[in-house]
Formats: structure tokens, sequence, C-alpha cells
């Protein structure tokens, strides 16, 4: 495959410029490029509510890029990514019950169509979602710890007038980040960040 390029030249609402890179993107983002580069245009609220639905459910990408692929609307789009119908045939080749099985023997990186594969391929695309969801925290809290480094009179002991910021009330926000973001609906249960408030603290 080919290499990925800058991360800072990215979006998942352009066209991606090879296979390795739609392949790269995970959960909505991914249902977003896909788009984009099948049919050239973005998604409409009822596909990518369906499609995003079945990569959370443990599809592969390979199936839903097949899907996409075959539709009558992108038969009259050029994805511009050379061996892509090839990659597509081949993969949905393998999630066949027993053609597939012996291709998928000697590809450790086979589309598996078994009820453990879905649920390895769904724990892959949360743990993604839930690493750029707290890449995205870290960074507003890098931000505000520098805001108020700055303006803080001394590297000394705060004072009263020094905002402080309270690990607890941080794990709210990022609680309240969840609930309030759809994109990251799925994870509302899930969240390893929790708000914890106890009864009498001081």
């Amino acid at each position: 495959m080919s290499q990925l390029p800058d991360t800072d030249s990215r979006s998942p609402y352009r066209r991606a410029n090879s296979l390795a890179e739609l392949l790269s993107w995970n959960d909505l983002d991914f249902v977003r490029c896909a788009y984009v580069t099948l049919l050239g245009r973005q998604p409409d609220l009822a596909g990518q509510a369906h499609y995003v639905e079945q990569i959370r459910a443990g599809s592969s990408k390979f199936e839903l890029l097949w899907q996409l692929r075959r539709s009558s609307e992108a038969k009259e789009h050029d994805p511009g990514i050379a061996g892509l119908d090839r990659a597509l045939r081949r993969a949905a080749w393998q999630r066949r019950p027993l053609m597939g099985a012996f291709s998928r023997f000697l590809r450790s990186d086979a589309d598996g169509p078994s009820r453990t594969d879905r649920t390895l391929r769904a724990l892959v695309n949360a743990t993604a979602v839930n690493q750029s969801y707290l890449h995205a925290l870290s960074e507003q809290l890098i931000a505000k710890s520098s805001s108020i480094g700055s303006d803080a009179p001394s590297l000394g002991e705060p004072t009263h007038a020094d905002p402080v910021v309270d690990p607890h009330s941080a794990h709210c926000g990022a609680t309240l980040m969840v609930e309030q973001t759809p994109e990251l609906a799925h994870l509302r249960t899930k969240s390893i960040i929790r708000c914890h408030i106890e009864d009498g603290a001081a």
C-alpha cells in the first residue's frame, strides 16, 4: 500500500488519494471519506447513520466500500484510486464462508465474516474513537493549563485569586463533551472517563 500523507494534510471531507489513506479513517470519519471518494459527495443523514451503525457493529471497511462501489451512483464517479476495484473484489471473495476460508488462512489481514472477526473490528473502531476523543481532550486541557500559567503572577504557591483546575471538574467536563457530541453518543455508557463527585468534599 502507498504511504499515508502527513496528518495535517488529511481530511475526511476530502477524497482519499490512496486506499491506505481511505482505510486509515475510522467510524464517522471513514464513512464521510468513503462517500466523498466513491460517490463524490458528502453522505446524506440516512446513509451516514446506516453505515456508521454497521462500522460500530463490526462490519469490515472493505464490505462497506464494496456496497458503496456497487451502487448505481458510484458507477458514474471515478474514485481515482488505482487498484481499488481489484482490492474490493478480492476482499469480497475472502468473505465467502467456504471459498474464502483458504485465503483467510493464508492472509492474516483478510476480511473474516465470523462473529469473532466482527467483535474485534468493533473493538478496534471503538478504541480508535476513544483515542481520538482523549487526544482532543488532552489538547484542550493543555491549552487551558497554558492559559492559566501565563496569567499567574509567579511560580510559587497559588493565591486565592489564581484560577485552579479541579480534576473532578475536568472529568465532569469530559463526560459532558461525550454527552453533547452526537458522533460519540455510543460512548456515553462506555466512556472510561467518569464524573466523580464526593459528598461532603471541602
